[in-house]
């Protein structure tokens, strides 16, 4: 028996990845739907709508997303962990950005929303790379607390997580600065 959510899903290298996340949806009893190129201009609300038709007379969109995306409405939280672990597990299976339907992203169409979940997860994906140089460093200073241009590295790297982490406007030129002048401070020091 279906439940009432929805699983959108786009962007799979190949039949099998597909035949593979629609046999997972169907162990787990969710429904699930494929996302062509040309409804990538639609709204999301309108893909959620017509469940198993694709809409007519959709144009080739101008910037089709690059990811595969998983996208989730109205899945309760217990579905959504035992989906993302099973998905997980599934050799050969890989979908890049998976994210969750909301009411400010609902009216968004499937293009503005893919390239934003992008963005978020870059974003991540740097803010992750920054804590991890940030604690590299810490050590390194620890070893030796005379490197000044490391202090103080690490204290613009420090103060644009701080930014970042408190969701502030934050200057992200500046936070992938911090960022690359620490990277490379690191790699000269292990070269």
């Amino acid at each position: 028996m279906k439940k009432n959510g929805l699983v959108l899903y786009y962007g799979l290298k190949d039949g099998q990845q597909e035949e593979r996340l629609v046999s997972i949806l169907a162990d787990l009893s969710l429904a699930g739907r494929k996302v062509e190129e040309n409804e990538v201009d639609s709204l999301v609300a309108q893909l959620l709508e017509q469940k198993n038709d694709p809409p007519a007379g959709i144009s080739s969109p101008e910037k089709k997303p690059d990811s595969s995306i998983l996208l989730m409405d109205r899945l309760p939280d217990e579905e959504i962990k035992k989906l993302l672990g099973r998905i997980r597990q599934e050799a050969g299976l890989e979908i890049n950005l998976k994210a969750v339907v909301t009411k400010h992203n609902l009216n968004w169409t499937f293009a503005e929303l893919a390239a934003e979940i992008k963005r978020e997860d870059t974003f991540m994906r740097q803010l992750a790379a920054l804590e991890q140089m940030v604690a590299q460093a810490k050590k390194l200073l620890d070893e030796d607390p005379g490197q000044v241009r490391l202090a103080g590295m690490l204290a613009e790297a420090k103060a644009q997580l701080a930014s970042a982490r408190a969701q502030k406007a934050f200057d992200q030129a500046a936070f992938i600065k911090a960022g690359r002048e620490l990277a490379l401070f690191l790699q000269e020091r292990e070269a």
